[in-house]
């Protein structure tokens, strides 16, 4: 449990304190374009889920209307994309990871075997059709175990994976199922979807409270590129924590 809001920890401090890191640079600066360049990635999504869906991004591929997509593993028409990609290597093509499946009657289940991840699929023994559901019913360690066999069956079918992003933001579903999705891109050395969750910085000084958590933090942070932040993470934990308790002792006055 620590170690995973380790992860998630790690994360959120990262994405919030950048700026502290590279304050000279723009982002588009730290991508190799001019300082003051509008950057836009035009992203596919869903491919797998149909014939129709896949086709129609390849097309988009093809003419550089879209620049990148990524996979729904769990969805029957994966080994047409996975052909796809032996004609096609270089193109930039993530893992939708799904954890939700949405249509009626159109339904799908698990990668991992049903009966390691049944907080994942409800009474019909398919995914919950939504991500609230997916937080209600799944464990952390299902979702794990589900991420990592979608991953590793794409990959056993010769797709090479560019990055994560997450099917109707159920890797969000929880801070726990999250940091199994950050754990997970880290062991695979994947780029991962990430976005700025409103009261980021409440639960991230709340999760700090615990003394031994944020010694931990240090310890398994303070690893080669990774020592600098460590210090960077409880630094601003220390600030969060501030904030926090002032925030505590004046409602509605920030």
């Amino acid at each position: 449990m620590y170690s995973h809001k380790i992860l998630f920890l790690f994360l959120f401090m990262a994405a919030l304190e950048a700026p502290m890191l590279a304050p000279n640079k723009t982002v588009a600066e730290r991508l190799g374009y001019p300082a003051e360049s509008k950057l836009l990635i035009i992203h596919a999504d869903d491919l797998a889920v149909a014939h129709s869906v896949d086709s129609a991004s390849f097309d988009a591929l093809a003419k550089n209307a879209v620049t990148s997509a990524s996979i729904m593993v769990p969805c029957p028409w994966l080994t047409e994309v996975a052909d796809y990609t032996k004609t096609h290597p270089d193109a930039d093509l993530g893992l939708h990871l799904t954890l939700t499946s949405e249509w009626k009657t159109y339904r799908w289940g698990s990668v991992a075997p049903s009966d390691k991840v049944p907080g994942l699929l409800g009474p019909d023994g398919t995914m919950w059709s939504d991500t609230p559901l997916v937080g209600q019913h799944a464990k952390p360690d299902e979702a794990e175990r589900e991420i990592r066999a979608q991953i590793e069956r794409a990959m056993a079918l010769g797709i090479h994976p560019t990055h994560l992003d997450t099917h109707m933001g159920s890797v969000l579903a929880s801070p726990e199922i999250f940091a199994a999705y950050v754990k997970l891109a880290h062991e695979f050395h994947l780029p991962f979807l990430a976005v700025r969750m409103p009261g980021a910085e409440r639960l991230l000084a709340s999760l700090f409270r615990e003394r031994h958590c944020s010694r931990r933090a240090g310890d398994s942070l303070t690893h080669g590129s990774r020592r600098s932040m460590a210090g960077v993470l409880l630094e601003c934990a220390q600030k969060s924590e501030t904030r926090l308790n002032r925030d505590d002792r004046s409602p509605g006055t920030r």
